[in-house]
This record gives C-alpha cells, structure tokens and sequence, in this order.
C-alpha cells in the first residue's frame, strides 16, 4: 500500500508515468538490467538501505497523518465547538446578570427598609391630617342642633304654662342632653372617615407592592422552594370607631378626676350628674324654678322666648363643654389609625418574613451554581484554545 501511494504521488508530482515502484534500491535495480552480479554484502546494504528508507517513509507518512488529523481537529474546533460554547457561555452569563439585577430590583431583599419607608411614609400623613377648630366646631353645632329642635318642638307645642314647664323639666333636659353623646359618637366617627380612608389607601398600596414583590420573587427561583401563594390580608378599620357611650363614659371619668359638684339655692336642685356639672348644671336646674316662679307674672309667650333663650343657652355649653374631648377623640383616633396601621403591615412581615428569606437563600445558591459553572467553561474554552495554538 505504501509503495502504491508513492507511485501515484511520483506520477502526480513528476508528471510523467513511472513504470514501476520495486521494493529494493535504484541503484540495484538498475544494474540488475546489465546482468551485474552482486555480492552478498551488495545485496544486504541495500537490504538495509530500503529497510531504513521504508522505515523512514512510513514514519513521515504517519506524521503527515497525524497533522492531518490534528488540522482536521483544530479546523472542528474552531468552525464548530468554540462557537457553540462560546453561544452557551454568552447565554449563562447573560442570565446570571439578569437573576442578579432582579434580584437586586426586588423590594423584599432588603425587607426592613421597605416596611420601614412605607410604614413611616403612611404614619407621616396620618400624623399630618388635621381636625381644624372650624371643623370640630361645625360637628358639635350639628349635634347640638337636634337637640334644639327636640325642646322647641315641646315648647310650641306648650298651650299654657304648666305644659310649658313640663316640657322643661329637668329630668327631660337631661334625657336630652344625654341622648346627644352617642349621635355625637356617631358624626365623630364620621369626621374620622378620611383618616380611615388615607389609613386604608396607604395600606392597599403597600400591600400591592408587597404582592407583586413576592410573585416576582417567587417567579425568579426554578427550584420552587415557596409554593405559598402570597393573599391579601383583611384590615377592618371600623374596629377603630368610637362606641356610642364613648363620651358619656369620658365625661364620667372626666368629673370623676375633677370631683365637680353642683352650687346650691336656686341651682341646688340642678343635680344633672356627670353630663352637666357646673354653670350648664345650675342652668338646667334653674328652669322649672324660673318658669314656676313666673306663672303669674309673665306671659306664655314671654316664657317660650325666655325657655328658647335657655335652650339656646344650654346648646351653646354643651358645645363649649365638649369641643376638647371631641378634639382629644379625634387625635385618639389619629393615633389608632397608626397603631393599626402599623400592625397591619407587620402581618405581612410576621406571615410571610420566613418565606422571603428562604427563597431570597435559594435564589443566592442558585445564582452561585451558575456562576461556577460559567467558570468551568471559561476554563475549557481556555484549554481548547491553546490546544488549536
């Protein structure tokens, strides 16, 4: 086979077409044409002689064989491997930078930061709304005005001065004014309802971030490590609204503390307890003396005006009286709207706090994974360079 291939690359290389390929030396051949008889020592050097240029042939051929294959290899290497990896190499790191920028972009890695930023940005606006004076104001003098229109009702419906003065009464007054604390408990809380409303709004957005945080976060890790489907939870603000004997049970105490008592004589009988203690107790008081004193004196007409005036009177204590413990209501109401605000967004943190954590570990593990295996391709590539140098 040897002697074949150098035939054809003589013929190929010399251009003309050589008759024979013989496995001894020219310089045997030839003579052997001129009947020259050999020696035996003739005959064994050029036995050697071809053993060594065979041996020497067949060597240069396994070389060029061999740097066949090795171009042949280098040319796959560098055509089709390195290509390929490098694509794959490319693609990982790619990936990897994305994993780690959203990582970074997710509100929930630094978990405390964002609670605390939403927390004290809501209780900055809660802390920021104000009860004007004017509006405070306005709340009791439409309270108070049921009560006026009760006891002027009585008194045009009075056809002489006995009515009249039972439509007085004190313990009528009294009933009245007690019936205004709960319907005073009720427009307080309504006076509230932005608070609640700004307290329920800011928890509806932190808890949409919160959400989405977590999907995000939880889409980002192939291990699935959280199958925990993140909800929404409940916060019932009503809770936080005054009940109906919130005031009478504040006025109670109030006089308690203060230890009023009411003056004696003619107010001495204006005994009204802990709704009307004071100047507006010795008024009530006095009423039914007034007008009893009066029956003879004075005209039912001139004892409705003066009972209006009373009542008118009476209206404009009470408001006085309440203006700072519906103020201190208010701001009562202000700080529940934080406390509650607060620990609403800390069940979020309470809930769902161990669970970020683990999948925010997961991620960081898988992310490592990767990037450790982009450093054992970087590696082969490298290797396979220098195997093409």
């Amino acid at each position: 086979d040897q002697l074949d291939y150098v035939h054809s690359r003589l013929k190929s290389e010399t251009k003309t077409d050589v008759i024979a390929c013989y496995g001894v030396s020219a310089y045997y051949s030839l003579n052997r044409n001129n009947n020259h008889k050999h020696t035996e020592d003739e005959v064994s050097k050029f036995k050697n002689e071809f053993s060594l240029m065979s041996h020497t042939l067949r060597d240069y051929l396994q070389k060029g064989h061999q740097a066949a294959l090795f171009e042949s290899l280098q040319t796959i290497i560098q055509t089709n491997l390195l290509p390929v990896i490098n694509k794959v190499l490319s693609d990982r790191k790619e990936k990897l930078q994305s994993r780690r920028n959203e990582l970074k972009r997710n509100e929930l890695v630094h978990l405390d930061e964002f609670v605390v930023k939403h927390t004290e940005s809501l209780c900055n606006k809660i802390s920021n709304f104000t009860f004007s004076e004017n509006t405070i104001n306005n709340t009791l003098q439409t309270v108070a005005s049921n009560f006026e229109t009760r006891v002027f009702s009585r008194i045009a419906n009075a056809n002489d001065k006995n009515e009249l003065k039972a439509a007085m009464a004190e313990d009528r007054i009294k009933q009245d004014v007690e019936a205004l604390m709960p319907l005073l408990a009720q427009n307080v809380n309504k006076l509230c309802d932005p608070l609640k409303e700004m307290s329920k709004n800011g928890i509806d957005v932190f808890s949409k971030e919160f959400c989405d945080a977590y999907a995000r976060l939880q889409n980002m890790n192939s291990l699935n490590v959280s199958n925990i489907k993140i909800a929404k939870i409940s916060v019932e603000l009503d809770s936080m609204d005054l009940p109906t004997n919130y005031f009478t049970n504040a006025l109670e105490e109030q006089n308690n503390a203060d230890n009023a008592k009411v003056g004696g004589g003619a107010v001495g009988g204006a005994a009204i307890g802990f709704l009307v203690a004071g100047p507006l107790g010795a008024l009530v008081g006095g009423i039914g003396g007034a007008i009893f004193g009066a029956l003879f004196g004075k005209s039912l007409a001139t004892l409705k005006d003066e009972a209006r005036s009373t009542v008118k009177q009476i209206s404009s204590m009470w408001q006085s009286k309440m203006a700072e413990p519906v103020a201190q209501a208010c701001n009562r109401n202000k700080e529940n709207c934080m406390d509650f605000t607060c620990n609403a967004i800390q069940k979020y943190v309470k809930t769902y706090g161990a669970k970020i954590n683990e999948i925010i570990s997961a991620e960081k593990a898988e992310q490592n994974k990767l990037s450790n295996s982009i450093k054992d391709i970087e590696h082969d590539v490298k290797t396979l360079i220098q195997l093409g140098e």
